[in-house]
């Protein structure tokens, strides 16, 4: 749906073909590209298949690519440099390399996409280049916030739930982030506090 959006509602799955090293630089897409994906999909699954050359798509860019896409829900995977030739998992060398970065951030990812993304997030950062998505409600017991900063420098920033809004009774006592695999305090009125690096992401399961 690159250039009607109303068939996407007759589709299963969608994905497209891309290129983030485009003479070995990063370039990853814009946000707006992926909000419209993720708006025309709904809860559906988009896939993007990395079209490049993978000797300079380091493993330091693969998990940036791996990271930005799963805040949006994406699952990120490869084809070939030329959509043609030596396609990525026909070389043992490189998808062995990039094993644990799959093993680690996939189960991510088909974890939020189960819960199914939410248009609203009832979630607010007190940093702009800090975005948020949410995924799940409280009362299906998988709610779940993507937080990715968007910035080029370390933050700290305040993810503020509207607990109301959310339907929940109370603020948890804590929030469990999944890429890390470690528990986060949250204050009586539903805050937590986040430290994320550049391009950084992190998942908060409130519940599930």
């Amino acid at each position: 749906p690159w250039t009607f959006p109303w068939a996407a509602h007759l589709l299963d799955v969608m994905g497209t073909e891309t290129n983030w090293a485009p003479e070995g630089q990063y370039q990853p897409e814009s946000d707006a590209i992926f909000n419209y994906r993720r708006a025309v999909c709904y809860q559906k699954p988009y896939l993007l298949l990395q079209n490049t050359v993978y000797d300079t798509f380091t493993p330091a860019m693969i998990e940036r690519y791996f990271k930005r896409s799963i805040f949006y829900g994406c699952f990120p995977s490869f084809f070939s440099h030329n959509a043609a030739d030596a396609p990525y998992w026909q070389n043992p060398a490189l998808y062995n390399r990039d094993r644990p970065l799959f093993r680690k951030y996939i189960p991510l990812c088909k974890r939020i996409s189960a819960a199914g993304w939410e248009p609203l997030t009832y979630a607010r950062t007190s940093d702009p280049s800090i975005w948020i998505e949410r995924y799940g409600y409280a009362d299906q017991g998988s709610l779940h916030f993507t937080a990715f900063n968007s910035g080029t420098e370390a933050k700290q920033s305040t993810v503020a739930l509207d607990l109301r809004a959310l339907g929940l009774a109370r603020a948890p006592t804590t929030v469990r982030e999944l890429v890390r695999g470690e528990d986060l305090p949250v204050t009586p009125a539903g805050e937590v506090r986040l430290s994320l690096e550049p391009e950084d992401l992190a998942i908060l399961s409130v519940g599930g």
